[in-house]
């Protein structure tokens, strides 16, 4: 009923403390706890009497940034399409807002979408400020959900099958899958068994990478090629949630950009064993959401993230390195000094000074010293040097 609006809380967690008398209310229960409060409303149109549109969606206050939301109301929308109802969704939320524009495959812009509405004189006693901002309106174009029709249809019915307050379990991995084309069965492993062995049985099916895969081009030490690209993964057990989410989307996005065609399970897998190495500490419909969000971002604004090409970096064969008794930064100063002077001998003009060679490298993009080419002159053969001003 309507009055549960006010019954569990959710008008003081809404900037609209009252809600319509008429509305459809749904409220949704994790265990026995009440997380989440929707509505809806009749909307007819010319010509259309079949549509309705979301009144009021509430999640409690610690059930939020968990994808809740999101999932009420997607699960609604395919009820209600199921019947042959057309959705809407008008908010002015910007999270919710760029949620469904994120989402081609769900929800279709409408013509009023990012249009204010153009205030009247009969909007006088309501809130200008309001009705005057830009909204985002879309309609529901994704899929149905069949089985649960009962709980949409008319109030004067549900009273008379005696469906009013009843609850209905809803099979969560079934209804994700379907809406974001994640395997329900990686859904259902990974909320049923223990994360570790989940991981395990999927070691076989998925591959675990946290860099760009490349063979090394000698024997210690390979530059690395400027469309590389590595995650920088921490231990993050005293960072925030907030960071941590942040980190965990933007190691979706790099392994995009590494693996153009992945696919969402692989990312779900790489991301759940990112989740447990390094203790992101994030529930596992946390990462259902944050790969979601990741496989339909535009990756174009990401596209140097990730990379090593703002200067030249060498990747070290720790185990060549050790055999040889040098270390790490030893072996670097080696692969860099064996570039350097793989592109002096491409560049070199013996009938020129050392003066003219240097100003000439420089213009190339090499910057050395007038000491480095003598050095180099003399190791490989060049004594001669032409004085000629």
């Amino acid at each position: 009923m309507y009055s549960d609006f006010y019954k569990y809380g959710f008008s003081e967690q809404h900037y609209f403390k009252t809600i319509c008398k008429g509305a459809m209310c749904y409220l949704l229960f994790i265990g026995d706890e009440v997380v989440a409060f929707a509505s809806l409303l009749a909307m007819p149109r010319k010509g259309r009497t079949n549509c309705v549109i979301f009144h009021r969606i509430v999640v409690s206050q610690r059930w939020r940034n968990r994808g809740v939301g999101g999932f009420l109301t997607l699960f609604l929308c395919g009820i209600y399409k199921s019947i042959g109802k057309e959705v809407y969704m008008k908010v002015q939320s910007k999270t919710m807002g760029k949620w469904m524009e994120r989402e081609p495959q769900l929800w279709c812009p409408t013509a009023m979408n990012r249009v204010a509405r153009k205030f009247t004189t009969k909007d006088r006693k309501r809130n200008k400020a309001r009705y005057r901002k830009a909204a985002f309106s879309h309609r529901y174009v994704g899929n149905v959900i069949v089985g649960y029709e009962q709980i949409a249809n008319p109030m004067s019915v549900m009273r008379d099958n005696n469906d009013l307050y009843k609850r209905i379990s809803i099979d969560v991995c079934l209804i994700m899958g379907s809406f974001w084309g994640i395997d329900s069965d990686i859904i259902k492993d990974f909320n049923s068994f223990p994360v570790e062995m989940t991981l395990e049985k999927y070691d076989d099916k998925f591959e675990y990478f946290t860099h760009t895969q490349l063979e090394p081009t000698c024997e210690i030490a390979f530059r690395l090629p400027n469309d590389y690209r590595e995650l920088r993964l921490k231990n993050m057990t005293m960072a925030t949630l907030t960071y941590r989410r942040r980190v965990a989307y933007l190691n979706a996005i790099i392994r995009r950009l590494i693996k153009r065609n992945i696919s969402i399970n692989h990312l779900i897998y790489c991301l759940m064993k990112d989740n447990i190495t390094y203790n992101f500490g994030l529930s596992i419909i946390e990462v259902f959401g944050i790969c979601r969000k990741a496989m339909t971002t535009d990756i174009i604004k990401y596209e140097g993230i990730g990379t090593f090409a703002i200067k030249p970096t060498y990747k070290i064969n720790k185990e060549v390195a050790s055999c040889k008794g040098i270390t790490i930064g030893q072996a670097r100063n080696i692969a860099r000094g064996e570039r350097t002077s793989e592109i002096i001998r491409s560049l070199y003009d013996d009938e020129k000074t050392d003066e003219e060679n240097i100003r000439y490298f420089t213009e190339a993009g090499l910057s050395i010293s007038v000491r480095t080419l003598k050095r180099w002159r003399k190791t490989n053969g060049y004594m001669k040097y032409n004085r000629q001003k």
